[in-house]
């Protein structure tokens, strides 16, 4: 990550704790990779929400989930969606989170090389811990598709 995107994620994080939420708009457009304009989008969200701002969170929330088809890699795709799966709890939609987790889940298991793998599910497994909600059938199902290709 380059020291002018993280600027700019923090610019966009301060600027949506404050009354102009059009800076945060600017900001993201001169973020120019996908998956952190995503993880930038997810950290005003939750400034939002925490604001009450709701009307805005929801906005940027379904924009950042549309963008998410975007990421390229699919240990950044993993990331995102984890991240948007908290911000989804974090507005008390479980169900659009329940769907974001499992995506990340899924994302997980077509990473290429052992050691990318297990970071993005690692990163995962903090996250869902975080998230205290227990492992549904369908995220055992890959998990154990995860395990056994790995024999």
């Amino acid at each position: 990550m380059s020291k002018k995107t993280i600027t700019l994620r923090q610019i966009a994080f301060t600027s949506a704790s404050g009354d102009n939420p059009n800076t945060a708009f600017k900001v993201f457009e001169k973020i120019k990779d996908d998956s952190m304009r995503v993880l930038c989008k997810v950290d005003v969200t939750r400034a939002w929400t925490r604001s009450d701002r709701l009307e805005l969170a929801d906005h940027l929330l379904s924009n950042a989930s549309a963008e998410v088809a975007k990421v390229e890699w699919p240990q950044q795709r993993t990331k995102c969606l984890a991240e948007l799966a908290q911000a989804y709890e974090l507005r008390e939609q479980t169900g659009r989170c329940a769907e974001n987790l499992f995506e990340a889940l899924n994302t997980a298991a077509t990473i290429k090389g052992s050691y990318l793998q297990a970071r993005a599910l690692i990163g995962l497994a903090i996250i869902h811990k975080q998230l205290t909600r227990p492992t549904s059938e369908a995220e055992r199902q890959v998990l154990e598709e995860i395990i056994y290709r790995l024999d």
